[in-house]
């Protein structure tokens, strides 16, 4: 009901041309609507992969906005970093498993390091919020590893180069993102 008062309002306001059958025409100014792409998004344990898509894809949004990543970059991020999301992810406000090395708010879990007989463990950042987890991994990728929009393949490639992936198998990055990149065509 408020929506309809406000374009009545409007209308009234800024002219109307009656046309045949009843219509209005209004010649409207352009209007500009900001909204957060991720109001209501909480991260929560997926069963599907479709499940992760569907859920997630806000936050993959959110990162291509901010990065020169793309969706299917920030997708396969987070879908190696977090499986079907992690305690890290859902506790800590780390959706992409950014580790501590200096002061700042820390938690020690155990990861593994390129394979499941690797296990070891490792400080990760805790962060307040799930804003604060996003901003500071965005500010990581626009300012140490990422420089430009890239193709999948290239972009694994600079990012295992750079120290980014510690996975020799960063080869599995290139494929979800090229997945998710068919499945969202």
């Amino acid at each position: 009901m408020k929506n309809i008062i406000t374009l009545a309002f409007i209308l009234l306001t800024l002219g109307t041309i009656p046309t045949d059958n009843n219509l209005y025409i209004a010649d409207l100014p352009c209007v500009t609507v900001i909204g957060d792409m991720l109001k209501g998004y909480v991260p929560k344990r997926t069963k599907t992969e479709q499940e992760f898509i569907e859920h997630n894809e806000p936050l993959f949004q959110y990162i291509a906005k901010h990065t020169w990543l793309s969706e299917s970059q920030a997708f396969s991020f987070l879908r190696m970093e977090q499986g079907n999301s992690s305690d890290l992810f859902i506790k800590h406000n780390n959706p992409f498993n950014v580790k501590s090395y200096g002061p700042e708010k820390k938690v020690s879990l155990n990861t593994w390091e390129h394979s499941q007989s690797n296990r070891v463990m490792a400080n990760f950042r805790s962060y307040e919020t799930l804003r604060e987890g996003l901003t500071h991994f965005i500010e990581l990728m626009n300012t140490k590893y990422h420089t430009e929009p890239l193709s999948n393949i290239d972009h694994a490639k600079w990012l295992y180069d750079e120290g980014y992936f510690t996975d020799p198998q960063w080869i599995i990055r290139v494929y979800l993102a090229n997945k998710y990149q068919k499945l969202n065509v």
